[in-house]
């Protein structure tokens, strides 16, 4: 399991009931999900916790080169807007747009041989996907 620049206080955890595990990274062989950390913080803000964004907090990362392709980046950027979009974290439509938009743009930067932007334009279309495809899919059972 990965996680990276979030802590909670282990007693406000506690008050929710912890992370929901249906919504977190699986055992090995289950998909990629998202969404554990999101959720805990949206229950401890209903609760009048307060959520702070500390920008300068760091964390070291050993990340195995698997997870370095572009195609690693792409499958966890889907899987992400799945989430996203089986919370309705994004609107369907506003997503199937951005979706649609980043993918030609991805094209046209590829057709021009800048790889960077290419690559940055398909990560925002996975997500977008994503979020489409996850709109329309049931939530699953942990």
């Amino acid at each position: 399991m990965y996680g990276a620049n979030i802590s909670f206080r282990v007693e406000a955890l506690r008050r929710i009931g912890g992370f929901d595990p249906s919504l977190g990274h699986g055992s090995e062989g289950r998909e990629v999900f998202f969404a554990e950390e999101d959720e805990a913080q949206r229950a401890l803000a209903r609760l009048g916790y307060r959520i702070r964004y500390v920008p300068d907090a760091s964390v070291w990362h050993v990340i195995p080169p698997e997870r370095l392709t572009r195609g690693s980046f792409l499958r966890r950027r889907y899987a992400f807007g799945t989430a996203l979009g089986m919370r309705r974290g994004r609107p369907a439509p506003v997503a199937a747009r951005q979706a649609l938009v980043s993918a030609a743009g991805a094209v046209a930067a590829a057709a021009t041989g800048d790889g960077r932007r290419s690559m940055e334009r398909a990560v925002r279309a996975a997500e977008n996907a994503g979020v489409v495809y996850g709109s329309i899919r049931p939530r699953r059972i942990a």
